[in-house]
């Protein structure tokens, strides 16, 4: 692994998480509609994207390994997947297994990259008006992770 990416990245920060296409820049949003409990994340929404805290775990075949944690608003969620592959923020007991950042890029901005559940599966974003993330189905989507400060 690129040790510029190793000294970054391979520890606990803050950061945001943007869907990278066409070289621009999408936030993501985070819902709870339909009363539903646990609070999925989708793709655009005019605001900028939401906080969240990496918990660095450890490294595996080049990928960076990470609880990530929602901040704002939504104490004590963390990043997981739902019974049908949506991505969401749960109960930090219904979550069990870290997600895979595969580094792609150094730039600028942040690190390009692909996120992968435990599984190995990437995140794709449906092409639905919803533009919800999910791991069973969809397009592969890349993301842009900017650290706190950067």
């Amino acid at each position: 692994m690129n040790p510029a990416i190793q000294a970054t990245y391979g520890k606990a920060f803050c950061g945001k998480l943007y869907q990278r296409a066409a070289g621009a820049n999408t936030s993501l949003r985070i819902t709870n509609e339909r009363q539903q409990v646990d609070d999925w994340v989708r793709v655009g929404g005019g605001q900028d994207s939401p906080l969240m805290e990496f918990h660095f775990q450890s490294t595996r075949n080049n990928c960076l390994l990470y609880s990530i944690w929602i901040i704002q608003g939504r104490d004590g969620k963390q990043l997981g997947i739902s019974s049908n592959g949506y991505l969401g923020f749960y109960s930090s007991a219904a979550v069990k297994a870290p997600w895979q950042l595969e580094p792609l890029e150094l730039t600028g901005e942040g690190l390009l990259c692909n996120l992968l559940d435990d599984k190995g599966r990437r995140v794709s974003v449906l092409a639905s008006e919803d533009r919800i993330l999910n791991v069973s189905k969809g397009e592969p989507c890349t993301f842009l992770l900017k650290p706190l400060g950067q």
